[in-house]
C-alpha cells in the first residue's frame, strides 16, 4: 500500500531559491532542515494542520479502495 508521509515533494530554500527535495513526513512533523547551497535553517510548519490532515485523508481513502478490492475477489 502507499504511504504516503514517504512521498517526495520539490522544494525551494527561501533564502537562496536552490532546489531540493523534503518528504511529506517532514512537514507533517515541522522538521528543521537546513538548505544544501546556502546552509540556512528552515523550519518547516503546517500551521494549519493542511498536510497532516490531507495524508491522513489519503491513507484512508487508499485503505478503503484497497477494501474494495478484495471485496471483488471474493
Amino acid at each position: 500500500m502507499i504511504n504516503f508521509n514517504n512521498i517526495w515533494i520539490d522544494f525551494a530554500c527561501p533564502n537562496c531559491n536552490y532546489e531540493s527535495g523534503i518528504q511529506l513526513i517532514d512537514v507533517k512533523s515541522e522538521k528543521t532542515i537546513f538548505c544544501h547551497n546556502c546552509k540556512s535553517k528552515i523550519e518547516l510548519k503546517d500551521s494549519d494542520g493542511s498536510v497532516h490532515n490531507s495524508i491522513e485523508t489519503m491513507n484512508a481513502s487508499i485503505k478503503k479502495l484497497n477494501n474494495i478490492f478484495k471485496k471483488f475477489g471474493q
